[in-house]
């Protein structure tokens, strides 16, 4: 596939449709009662796609897409329209207040509708949480997917949206999966018979490349181990994700240099925002490293930006402690977070493809492959799980993996 057609069809719906979407300001989104939710708080729409124009635009996406051979156009049905919504959640003890995306396609009455939830994956700007970047061409090209009968959450994240006054507990593996199913029960709320009034069903499927395919293994465990009663969990697509961030971080000790930086600074200023390691930034990162990363993650911030106020060299970036000794004693309980944040292997029950770019330089092809290795050594069986390799690095690859993410979702659905 041509990533250069890929991005011009998208683009191509956004000048479209930019005249028909219509923002709300917060005065303008409707107030829903909260003492009778235990976790929606508002929603309001933001935009809306006509069926017509979304078969027009996959029509034109599948002409031009080379040598992937996708078939959407026939599964595009309802008009969809993608509302905002505010909901509470909790971070650590606090209750705060998160937000995302929901897009909702125009079904039938009656008819039931599975969930899905996409994860997206590393940012550091406020402007493009998805509530606010929801034109963005990947946010667009999901919400037109809403017209194939799904619901789709598209979550800020913590620290991000609604909760942008607090930092984003980056790979935070207990907040990620708690922000997100909150939100998705939040969706189970306003499709009530007192909202929108629609048939949700629990069947759900998760979706998320990067960070995303990291947060979305962690939501995966947690939906088959203990929310059982909750989501019936059909299907998973994840890419490129930090799933062994212990192995990730030995690595990268081993190398002279890396390429994302940004990744570093940002896991480690939100493992010691966190509070559950026992060290400081001065104890890893070299100067004037350690004194910038704090005001490089106040959302202002894109990621070349970062990269360029760090250094990719190994040598320079880290302390020489950490560098040459990081199983001291000093560093136990940085090892022991990163630990609490991967993904632990277990027999997994529901359906699952894992892929990877061959050439990805940022998240090293073996976080997918030992994953999977060790998905099947803990008794999952082999054809629950799949794993696929894509063309490409980490950013070349993303575009044919949501496609491919995509197809295999809907070749589920009878």
């Amino acid at each position: 596939m041509s990533r250069k057609y890929f991005l011009q069809i998208v683009f191509f719906v956004l000048s479209l449709l930019i005249f028909n979407a219509c923002d709300l300001t917060p005065d303008d989104e409707p107030k829903i009662p909260i003492t009778s939710n235990k976790h929606l708080i508002a929603y309001g729409e933001v935009t809306g796609f006509p069926k017509a124009i979304i078969k027009l635009v996959i029509d034109s996406l599948e002409s031009n897409l080379g040598d992937i051979e996708v078939e959407f156009s026939d599964k595009v049905k309802y008009d969809v329209r993608v509302y905002k919504m505010t909901y509470k959640t909790k971070y650590k003890n606090d209750e705060v207040v998160a937000s995302g995306l929901v897009c909702v396609p125009m079904v039938p009455e009656g008819t039931s509708v599975p969930l899905l939830s996409f994860q997206n994956g590393t940012n550091t700007l406020h402007s493009d949480a998805p509530t606010l970047n929801y034109r963005s061409r990947l946010f667009t090209l999901l919400e037109m997917v809403s017209s194939f009968g799904y619901i789709i959450a598209i979550p800020d994240y913590l620290g991000f949206g609604a909760s942008s006054t607090m930092f984003h507990p980056y790979l935070d593996k207990p907040s990620t999966v708690s922000s997100v199913t909150d939100m998705l029960r939040a969706i189970h709320e306003m499709t009530s018979d007192k909202y929108l009034d629609m048939n949700l069903s629990k069947d759900t499927y998760l979706l998320g490349y990067s960070q995303g395919g990291w947060a979305s293994m962690a939501l995966k465990k947690e939906m088959e181990t203990k929310l059982q009663d909750e989501f019936t969990l059909k299907g998973t697509v994840a890419g490129a994700g930090p799933y062994d961030q212990t192995m990730l971080l030995r690595s990268i000790m081993e190398v002279q240099e890396y390429p994302m930086p940004v990744y570093l600074a940002y896991l480690f200023h939100s493992m010691v925002k966190v509070g559950n390691v026992k060290i400081a930034l001065t104890d890893i990162f070299n100067e004037p490293y350690q004194t910038r990363i704090p005001g490089l993650f106040n959302g202002q911030r894109n990621n070349d930006f970062i990269n360029g106020q760090l250094s990719t060299r190994i040598s320079e970036l880290f302390v020489h402690g950490f560098r040459t000794n990081p199983d001291s004693i000093k560093y136990v309980s940085l090892f022991e977070e990163s630990e609490n944040n991967s993904i632990e292997p277990w027999n997994s029950t529901s359906p699952l493809l894992l892929m990877h770019g061959v050439e990805d330089t940022y998240v090293p092809l073996t976080q997918s492959e030992n994953l999977y290795t060790k998905l099947l050594e803990s008794g999952t069986s082999e054809q629950m799980v799949q794993y696929q390799p894509l063309p490409g690095n980490h950013l070349t690859a993303a575009s044919p993996f949501t496609l491919f993410a995509l197809k295999w979702i809907l070749d589920m659905q009878p």
